[in-house]
């Protein structure tokens, strides 16, 4: 908001968001984060998979249906490409 608008009070509530933000994170033995993303593949817009056959291939390759994404993602993707698992 601040890089649109210039107003001050957007970058000192980001600054302060930030502070606590980074407080909360918790550092590993050698002072290291934890990966927790380190198989991540980036940000997938997983609405997008039905229609761009890549982004559809590196969400089959990176999906887990034990982690918080298959909560939701695996009933959708199934629900929506039901009719080609059979083929």
């Amino acid at each position: 908001m601040y890089d649109v608008t210039k107003k001050p009070v957007y970058r000192e509530r980001a600054e302060k968001w930030w502070r606590v933000m980074k407080s909360r994170v918790t550092l590993r033995e050698g002072g290291k984060y934890d990966p927790h993303w380190a198989k991540s593949p980036g940000v997938l817009w997983s609405a997008l998979v039905p229609y761009d056959e890549s982004l559809r291939k590196v969400f089959e390759a990176n999906h887990d249906l034990a982690g918080w994404g298959g909560l939701a993602a695996t009933p959708w993707y199934l629900s929506r490409f039901a009719s080609n698992l059979h083929k």
